[in-house]
């Protein structure tokens, strides 16, 4: 009898990552059933570090708003770019305009081609010591060859003033449509045409043949309908007279041998050239050569496709493709292409909806022909594909993307350099997590690798505002962090750049605010308009569920204490023991909070004076070593609680205490660590979980166990 009564205890010395998917009972040591804002390193499951909003990368207007940080309007890109001298800029395009900015820094405006704003998500991509900006593929590419010139038309816009070569000159010249009016109203120009115009918003329009020349010119347009859209004008009163006509400037033009001046293009002496980079939102720079993804078709000069066409320019050359170097990806699929990823120097993945693709022997060569002749297709994956540009990322040789509820899937380089796709997925152990991602908006995913982690933005449950997690897998331990989440955890773009020596993960949110991940060690910056700098503080909510804790004879057990070695920082944690049956939990500790000012021992000490005059911050067992500035000089009230005030009106205070005295004692971020014992009534079931959240400050799990004794030994209904 004493036997069945022995005590036995079964718990972790460390944790590691997380598994949702097995039984909580048949993890092994050290896995977690389930974290949120958890870190997992040098076996300790942490409150992950807070979200800064870099002054630098957002919206500060010295001159006007002071010390105000806040977030850009619309945010539509980011990227990095690095100068022929290795200075690196960050390059966003926000509220219109593209800014370029560097660290500690105020952003800087970049100039545009007349007319041109950018309203809408653009990508960056860095080639030679250029960088190109696709706008989709409704707008032609912009170019910028310095930050003192900032960005330029792909191609320059036909001018009749200007001196064009014979047999060189290239031009942007049309189509041009007629327009049947144009009437004004309050600043504001209404164009209609007879015919379908094919514009977006946004669009740069050039317009001409108006007899008032405030209606001439090049506008960035607002479309109202199929045959209408809207332009701002400043000087005009009335509607537009002569014969009007508009064009996109869409079409290209070379001059011919027998070019003169004042030859117009589409008139004489120009011929349509169909070797310019066409329109793309997705790129990347391979060997010397921009490679784009489109629908445009070169049989047709239109885009009316699909997006399964793929154009190479030429070596060195970031304006022109061959025709050789044109190809569909195309294997009798209906689906298109979303996303491209430069696997080495001669190898790209190309990612379509429902298929992945190795495009190879991509080597520099002498002529265009030798590269056709050279590069080889090769099917990948036929079955599933990736979701959206952004949702693909290489991590060392191997390549991760999101292929929609497959989950986050990989493919890895044998040792003979051959790519295979890897049919199970790297994030079955989080499926449960996986399954909550809203389906309607995958399109939003996007991925990135960073400190020995793959980083997933994900729109869980409800995503109509976007990703509102990130999922995290942790390389170093070869498993699953669990996730973050918060109201600065809002990605719209994730982007690396270098931050105080190192290079760090960043991301552009839905909210306007450009962030940096894990850097602050008190919870995560948000948007405070009662704050002087509009910055306040959100506590990060933490939470890690433990394995299901029981004994290897597998006998039911009755359940008696837990005890778990905590690190605390300023914490408000919360501990509940969970059994196997459906809501079977109690509640171990409910909000315990630790004094700044209290030791636990000797119990009579004379409390911390929280100003360190003593310079005695480090004295050991005091329950918290997190500071707070004391609180300022307080008014003096009379009994009818009014301010006493001096002879010459000014306020009676108390004195102030003067702040924190600083010394080499003073590390305000010095975590406690305590072991909490809790007491269990006593319940039996196959196994029992104990789960740690915190609401404030930082926490650090370190070690839990719990104790149980043998249960009943006969077949009977739990009670």
């Amino acid at each position: 009898m004493a036997t069945d009564k022995q005590i036995l205890a079964d718990g972790d010395n460390g944790f590691f990552g997380i598994n949702m998917r097995i039984d909580p009972a048949s993890l092994e040591q050290g896995m977690a059933s389930d974290a949120r804002n958890m870190v997992f390193r040098n076996g300790v499951a942490e409150t992950r570090l807070g979200v800064i909003k870099p002054a630098w990368l957002n919206n500060i207007q010295p001159e006007t708003t002071g010390k105000q940080i806040n977030p850009w309007t619309a945010a539509y890109g980011v990227g990095t770019y690095k100068d022929p001298d290795s200075e690196e800029f960050i390059i966003l395009a926000a509220e219109g305009d593209v800014y370029y900015c560097k660290e500690n820094n105020d952003p800087n405006k970049l100039t545009l081609p007349t007319g041109v704003r950018i309203i809408s998500d653009v990508t960056f991509v860095q080639a030679f010591n250029k960088v190109m900006m696709f706008r989709g593929i409704n707008l032609a590419p912009l170019v910028l060859n310095s930050i003192d010139n900032g960005f330029e038309d792909l191609v320059a816009h036909y001018d009749s003033t200007a001196t064009y070569t014979a047999d060189e000159s290239e031009v942007a010249w049309g189509p041009w449509k007629s327009v049947t009016s144009i009437a004004h109203s309050d600043g504001v120009a209404t164009v209609t045409l007879s015919d379908n115009h094919g514009y977006v918003t946004g669009a740069d329009i050039t317009i001409r043949g108006a007899s008032e020349s405030e209606f001439n010119g090049r506008f960035n347009i607002t479309k109202t309908g199929d045959k209408t859209f809207t332009f701002t004008v400043t000087s005009s009163n009335s509607a537009a007279t002569g014969t009007i006509t508009c064009s996109n400037m869409q079409d290209y033009w070379k001059a011919d041998p027998a070019y003169t001046a004042g030859n117009e293009p589409g008139v004489t002496n120009w011929t349509q050239s169909t070797i310019i980079l066409p329109n793309a939102e997705i790129a990347e720079y391979i060997q010397n050569r921009i490679v784009v993804g489109t629908s445009f078709n070169s049989s047709t000069l239109s885009y009316s496709g699909k997006k399964d066409f793929l154009f190479c320019s030429d070596l060195l050359d970031y304006k022109h493709v061959f025709f050789t170097n044109q190809f569909r990806i195309n294997e009798g699929s209906d689906d298109e292409l979303v996303d491209m990823l430069k696997l080495n120097d001669n190898q790209l993945i190309l990612f379509k909806t429902k298929s992945a693709h190795l495009l190879t022997n991509f080597t520099i060569s002498g002529t265009n022909t030798e590269l056709s002749n050279n590069v080889s297709l090769e099917t990948l994956v036929p079955d599933y594909g990736a979701t959206a540009r952004g949702s693909a990322v290489l991590v060392g040789t191997d390549v991760y993307f999101y292929a929609g509820r497959r989950g986050v899937v990989s493919m890895k380089q044998s040792e003979q350099g051959k790519v295979q796709g890897v049919d199970l997925p790297i994030s079955e152990p989080i499926q449960p997590l996986i399954d909550r991602i809203d389906p309607r908006f995958e399109h939003l995913i996007r991925l990135a690798y960073a400190d020995n982690r793959l980083w997933i933005a994900a729109p869980l449950d409800d995503g109509s505002d976007g990703n509102n997690c990130i999922l995290v897998y942790d390389f170093l331990n070869r498993s699953w962090s669990g996730r973050y989440d918060g109201s600065s955890i809002n990605v719209k773009e994730f982007f690396l750049a270098f931050y105080k020596g190192s290079e760090r993960l960043f991301f552009m949110g839905n909210d306007g605010y450009v962030n940096l991940l894990e850097e602050s060690s008190h919870g995560d910056e948000v948007r405070d308009t009662a704050r002087e700098n509009n910055i306040g503080i959100e506590e990060i909510a933490s939470l890690v569920t433990t394995r299901g804790y029981h004994h290897d004879d597998l006998n039911q057990r009755f359940f008696r204490s837990g005890r778990m070695s905590l690190g605390t920082w300023y914490p408000q944690y919360s501990v509940s023991a969970i059994m196997d049956g459906a809501s079977e939990r109690q509640e171990l500790a409910g909000d315990r909070v630790k004094s700044r000012t209290t030791y636990y021992r000797p119990f009579d000490k004379e409390p911390y004076n929280i100003t360190n005059e003593n310079a005695d911050h480090d004295t050991p067992y005091r329950e918290d070593y997190s500071s707070a500035a004391p609180a300022g000089a307080t008014a003096l009230l009379t009994e009818a609680i009014e301010p006493i005030t001096t002879e010459a009106g000014g306020h009676l205070t108390t004195e102030d205490p003067g702040g924190i005295v600083l010394g080499s004692s003073f590390n305000p971020f010095k975590f406690q660590e305590t072991q909490e014992a809790f007491k269990l009534a006593a319940r039996e079931g196959r196994y029992s979980q104990m789960e740690l959240s915190n609401n404030q400050g930082r926490i650090q799990l370190k070690q839990a166990i719990m104790t149980t004794e043998k249960g009943a030994q006969g077949i009977q209904v739990k009670s």
